[in-house]
């Protein structure tokens, strides 16, 4: 059985980050329509960023169903692939922040 996580700590965001490979699944509400599960690599695209908190970064091109999903529903399961040791899986409640609102939100 898996070990389940109410916060990312040090520990776990130091193992997270040193996975080369990840996995970002999504499904709309629709019944009829249709899952996405995407490999992505660590470099640049994962990052920490607090207890509850972590940011991957996509391209509208490359993303476009991730997104719709996501601003439809909120739901992701990120899966690392674990080259030694456990796999872990994070099923979290999803925003989608492009970089104009960011920025926007911030210089406000």
């Amino acid at each position: 059985m898996g070990k389940s996580f109410d916060d990312i700590d040090d520990r776990l965001a130091e193992w997270l980050v040193e996975q080369p490979v990840f996995f970002v699944a999504t499904a709309p509400l629709a019944a009829d329509g249709s899952s996405t599960v995407h490999p992505r690599a660590i470099a640049m695209s994962f990052a920490v960023v607090g207890p509850r908190t972590s940011r991957i970064l996509t391209r509208p091109a490359v993303g476009v169903e991730t997104i719709a999903h996501v601003k439809e529903n909120g739901r992701v399961v990120v899966m690392f692939c674990a080259f030694s040791g456990p796999r872990v899986s994070c099923a979290c409640t999803a925003l989608v922040d492009t970089w104009g609102e960011t920025h926007r939100r911030s210089s406000d």
